[in-house]
C-alpha cells in the first residue's frame, strides 16, 4: 500500500494520470478530498510524526481526555451532525481514520510492555472491525510501515473506513476490543511511571458527498458502503 498526501487536488489528479503503477492489473486507488474543516488530528509528541500534520498547520490541544473530543476538534461538527448521507456513487460523510504507533525511541522495557500487552489488543481490535461490518466499519487494515525503498520502519498504522463518524465513536467508546486497547495502554504508562517514548498519533476525517473516488481493476470494499 502506498499512502500519499496532497494539498492541491488538481496536482493529485495529474499525478494519478501519469502514474504507470496505478494502471497495473489488480491495483486499487482510493482518493479522499477532505476540506480543512472536516478533519482533526492529535499527536502525543511535538516531534515529527506522519500524516496531515506535515501539510497543514495544526496547533496542539489538551482536549482529548473524554469520549467525543475528536468530533469537537472537527470544525464542521459545529454546524452539522456529520451523519451518513445518501449520495451517488458513494454515501456522503464517510469517515476515514489513520492511527499510528511509533516505537523507534522506546527502550527495551517499554518495547516489551508494548508488544506483549498493548499491540496484541490493538491487532485484535483491528481484526474484529474487519470481520464485523455490523459495527459500521467498511474496511480495516493494520499496516507495518516501510520506506519507499521497502525497508521496515519501527512503526505501524491502522487505516479504517466507517459509514460515519458515529460508528467509529461507538466502537471506541463502548466496545470491549477498543477498551482493551485503551486500558492496556494506560497500564503500560503506569508501569513506566508515565515516562514513555512511544509516539502515538491519529487523524480522523469526515468526507463530504462526492469527495471519495475509487478507481482500478481491484474491487474496493468502499463500494459495499453504497
Amino acid at each position: 500500500m502506498f499512502l500519499g498526501y496532497w494539498t492541491d487536488p488538481e496536482l493529485q489528479i495529474r499525478w494519478c494520470q501519469r502514474s504507470q503503477a496505478l494502471k497495473r492489473p489488480g491495483v486499487l486507488s482510493e482518493t479522499a478530498v477532505i476540506p480543512a474543516d472536516h478533519w482533526e488530528t492529535l499527536h502525543s509528541t511535538p516531534e515529527t510524526t506522519p500524516g496531515i500534520r506535515n501539510l497543514v498547520a495544526a496547533g496542539f490541544t489538551d482536549i482529548h481526555e473524554y469520549w467525543g473530543s475528536a468530533r469537537d476538534r472537527i470544525s464542521a461538527s459545529a454546524d452539522s451532525p456529520l451523519a451518513s448521507a445518501p449520495a451517488d456513487p458513494l454515501p456522503g460523510n464517510l469517515c476515514l481514520i489513520r492511527s499510528g504507533q511509533i516505537w523507534e525511541h522506546c527502550n527495551s522495557r517499554e518495547r516489551s510492555l508494548y508488544f506483549n500487552d498493548v499491540e496484541p489488543n490493538l491487532s485484535a481490535g483491528i481484526d474484529f472491525l474487519a470481520e464485523h461490518p455490523e459495527t459500521g466499519c467498511i474496511s480495516s487494515r493494520f499496516l507495518r510501515e516501510q520506506t519507499i525503498d521497502g525497508e521496515d520502519l519501527e512503526s505501524t498504522s491502522f487505516v479504517g473506513w466507517f459509514h460515519d463518524l458515529e460508528s467509529l465513536e461507538d466502537w471506541s467508546k463502548t466496545h470491549p476490543t477498543h477498551l482493551a486497547i485503551f486500558n492496556s495502554f494506560l497500564t503500560m504508562v503506569a508501569d513506566m511511571d508515565s515516562q514513555i517514548e512511544l509516539r502515538l498519533w491519529h487523524e480522523v476525517a469526515v468526507v463530504p458527498a462526492g469527495g471519495v473516488h475509487v478507481a482500478g481493476t481491484k474491487r474496493s470494499p468502499l463500494k459495499a458502503a453504497k
